[in-house]
């Protein structure tokens, strides 16, 4: 099997400032380390398992095979905005109502920050939001998954 290594910067609205650097990792060896993480956070934003299990690999392709930025904080951190990109995809080709749309960007500030490595200053930055958005999310979100445990 071809090991696929990733290289440079990232094409696309989603390009964010960073160092240039190569991931390490083949995409068997990030699958292996962050594979569950990055199921988990695409399942917590698109709500689907299987739509979730598609985003998480192909994230992981993405940041194995061909131009990509590379994180100068983490490999979770950057797989998971590789997810977060993949995710505003999927769901860019589905009708959201207002509501549904809140609720994806909350589950999506939820995500990164739990299992992305994201601080809400970073998850601002990635979903170009005002960072007392972001908090606002976090904090709501926080609050409805207390919600459920009572």
């Amino acid at each position: 099997m071809q090991q696929h290594h990733a290289t440079v910067t990232h094409d696309g609205p989603e390009r964010l400032p960073g160092e240039r650097a190569q991931l390490p990792r083949s995409a068997d060896e990030l699958c292996d380390v962050h594979g569950a993480a990055l199921f988990s956070i695409a399942w917590i934003m698109v709500a689907d398992r299987d739509d979730a299990e598609f985003v998480a690999t192909q994230a992981l392709l993405d940041a194995c095979s061909g131009p990509v930025h590379v994180a100068h904080r983490s490999e979770r951190w950057e797989l998971a905005r590789y997810v977060y990109v993949r995710c505003v995809r999927s769901q860019a080709q589905t009708t959201l109502t207002p509501d549904e749309e809140s609720r994806f960007h909350q589950r999506a500030a939820i995500a990164l920050g739990l299992f992305g490595d994201h601080t809400y200053q970073e998850i601002a930055d990635l979903m170009h939001l005002p960072r007392t958005e972001a908090a606002s999310l976090l904090r709501c979100g926080l609050h409805a998954l207390r919600q459920l445990q009572t």
